[in-house]
């Protein structure tokens, strides 16, 4: 990895400031022995990331800009290559922000959002492109409490066709009025311990060929912080309902819905030079039990940062937080 970055030095008069950053990335993936539905051998794939980030700032007004380019090499017809992976020279991030205090942050415009646990909505690290909205949001903050509620379109990314993925091709993204991702998170915290609850509501009916989903969710999160010499935890519920599509065709059948997730972890660190500490983690999220009953019992990810517990995904992608249940 490259990392390339620059800063202006403010201006004390009027506390203006203008910040550039960057950064390229670049990753090679091999499979051997692939394991996926209607796969077969090996698989590889190069992918490169390149980011921009413009920030400027006067007084408690900022404005922020963040370009993306994401590209892919080495696949072949059997590489599940997708808008996972190849996203060419988009706005990921163009909003304001005004921040009146340390306490109160307020935004409007494009944006990205860690979220918590980042189990229901978060920037993805591993992946080679990001999810990214069209909204407002704001957040409060005291000693203990942290309280955060947004209002957002998803932006769709394309092409979705895989030959013009395949070929770099350049369409923007674009946000609709019918996808629609509302919510808000409060977390309070008291020493290490740690509670947050989570309402989120899903609504995709837009032009596009989906599931039109109408999905609501709601969580709870018990987190001990870790430390040495001592035992620690992180305890993620969900409930989900709502309804949702058997298809993406405008005549599938409409379904209830009616699904969870489980993430338990348990924790001791050792402390030491080497700061070592001792995990045991179980996950297990909702799988629709017949697809002739009615209903959709498969737990629903939202805008979810994929399965990081358990390693990276890419091409290998074994795990999702949905039909599964694993230690």
């Amino acid at each position: 990895m490259v990392i390339l970055g620059a800063t202006t030095s403010p201006s004390r008069a009027d506390d203006l400031a203008t910040t550039f950053s960057g950064e390229l990335r670049f990753r090679v993936e091999a499979l051997d022995g692939a394991f996926h539905r209607n796969r077969r051998g090996s698989d590889q794939l190069a992918t490169s990331r390149g980011l921009l980030q413009i920030r400027h700032r006067r007084g408690a007004a900022r404005l922020e800009a963040e370009f993306a380019d994401s590209r892919a090499w080495l696949d072949d017809s059997g590489t599940p290559l997708g808008t996972d992976d190849v996203n060419v020279l988009e706005p990921l991030q163009l909003f304001v922000a005004w921040t009146p205090s340390a306490r109160v942050a307020l935004r409007a415009g494009r944006m990205t959002r860690d979220l918590g646990s980042r189990r229901h909505l978060g920037r993805q690290r591993f992946r080679n492109t990001f999810n990214t909205f069209t909204g407002v949001d704001g957040s409060w903050r005291t000693d203990t409490w942290a309280i955060t509620a947004f209002w957002y379109h998803p932006v769709r990314r394309h092409p979705g066709n895989r030959a013009d993925l395949a070929d770099h091709a350049r369409h923007f993204d674009r946000s609709h009025n019918g996808f629609r991702f509302v919510g808000a998170h409060a977390a309070r915290k008291s020493g290490r311990r740690h509670v947050e609850w989570t309402l989120l509501n899903l609504r995709d009916d837009d032009a596009f060929a989906n599931r039109d989903r109408n999905l609501t969710t709601l969580g709870l999160r018990l987190r001990r912080e870790p430390a040495p010499g001592t035992w620690d935890y992180d305890l993620d519920f969900a409930l989900q309902a709502g309804s949702t599509r058997g298809g993406i065709a405008p005549t599938s059948r409409r379904l209830d819905h009616f699904a969870g997730f489980i993430h338990a972890e348990a924790g001791y660190h050792f402390g030491g030079p080497w700061q070592t500490r001792l995990v045991g983690q179980f996950n297990v999220a909702g799988g629709d039990r017949d697809p002739a009953d009615g209903d959709s019992d498969r737990y629903d990810g939202n805008f979810a940062v994929r399965v990081f517990e358990y390693g990276p995904t890419g091409i290998y992608g074994a795990f999702s937080r949905s039909n599964t249940a694993f230690l």
